[in-house]
């Protein structure tokens, strides 16, 4: 996995090239540090990316800060969108509106069978 994918990056908003230095430091920083994925050394790892940006005046994408406040604040850990929203599955939405929508149409069919004296 690369650093921008575990960070859940999204390449239309950090592949400016102005972010260019401070993304292949930021990599390099990961990989020296065998690549952490759990939130407690992905936290210290980016303080130490942030940190380095800032002394070498190099500029980052919002998305650094952004996680890093994120894992602090425990609102946020590696995967957890991938996984969908609070650990649901990406399509769990339409399946509710599906289950919604098929319970309507059957109470709606019933009802009418009550309304025009059909039994079940």
């Amino acid at each position: 996995m690369k650093f921008k994918e575990l960070l859940e990056m999204d390449p239309r908003l950090v592949n400016d090239e102005k972010y260019s230095c401070a993304l292949k430091y930021a990599e390099q920083l990961w990989l020296q540090a065998s690549s952490p994925t759990d939130p407690p050394k992905l936290l210290s790892i980016l303080r130490k990316i942030l940190d380095g940006c800032s002394r070498q005046r190099l500029m980052y994408p919002k998305i650094l800060l952004r996680r890093k406040a994120d894992l602090q604040r425990g609102e946020w850990k590696p995967g957890m969108h991938a996984a969908g929203l609070w650990g649901l599955p990406f399509d769990w939405y339409q399946k509710a509106a599906a289950d919604s929508a098929r319970i309507h149409r059957e109470r709606e069919e019933e009802r009418i069978k009550l309304a025009t004296g059909e039994k079940s």
